[in-house]
């Protein structure tokens, strides 16, 4: 039933009973992008601009790739940096990503981040087709620096 290539996965989108109707309501108001082969990726709370220095930073080349410096928390001027987001890669914890944020980025397809995500909304990224990637194990104990210095 699917097709073949990016045609098949938008009828699969279609088609999907949680991504349809949020699929044919963003079809339908104009702001449908079809993927492409470039990634909009945006990367939050790189205030040490280190990322560019990294091996695996080569890995993203191609993509469209905006890294931010500083730390944003209000939902309007977040919305509007991460307007056309694809990917979201999160490198701390501090800022939040709820359902009034994620229901304003409507091409947001994924949310990687490095362990825990007490400040991410997963209910409503489940709700809105967003996939949340983590390297957090579940049951995985998380011990802040401070913890284990104590120790």
């Amino acid at each position: 039933m699917g097709g073949a290539g990016v045609f098949g996965k938008e009828l699969r989108k279609i088609l999907n009973p949680i991504n349809g109707p949020r699929f044919i309501e963003i079809f339908r108001s104009g702001q449908y992008q079809p993927p492409s082969a470039i990634m909009k990726i945006s990367i939050l709370d790189d205030y040490h601009d280190t990322l560019r220095t990294l091996k695996a930073f080569d890995k993203l080349a191609g993509h469209e790739v905006r890294i931010w410096n500083d730390h944003v928390q209000d939902v309007d001027a977040l919305a509007k940096r991460l307007k056309g987001a694809e990917a979201l890669v999160l490198i701390r914890e501090r800022t939040q990503i709820r359902a009034p944020l994620l229901e304003r980025l409507p091409g947001l397809r994924l949310i990687s981040q490095r362990s825990v995500y007490p400040h991410i909304d997963v209910e409503a990224c489940t709700r809105l087709g967003i996939i949340v990637s983590s390297n957090q194990n579940f049951g995985m104990p998380s011990y802040a620096t401070a913890e284990l210095t104590w120790a």
